[in-house]
């Protein structure tokens, strides 16, 4: 029961970002984009990436 609970919400956290990100909302963009530069980027870029912001601090 816990388990189909916890796939329901995040079915529906999943779909509500997705619309927001559709009509607008900048913060529901950027975990859309989010999503979708660490999909596409190799593992040498996420390195490369997160010793830039590592680097930063």
């Amino acid at each position: 029961m816990l388990l189909i609970i916890l796939m329901v919400v995040a079915v529906y956290s999943g779909l509500m970002v997705y619309l927001l990100a559709k009509i607008g909302c900048t913060p529901a963009k950027s975990v859309i984009d989010v999503i979708k530069e660490s999909a596409g980027r190799s593992q040498v870029e996420k390195k490369k990436a997160y010793e830039r912001t590592f680097s930063a601090r």
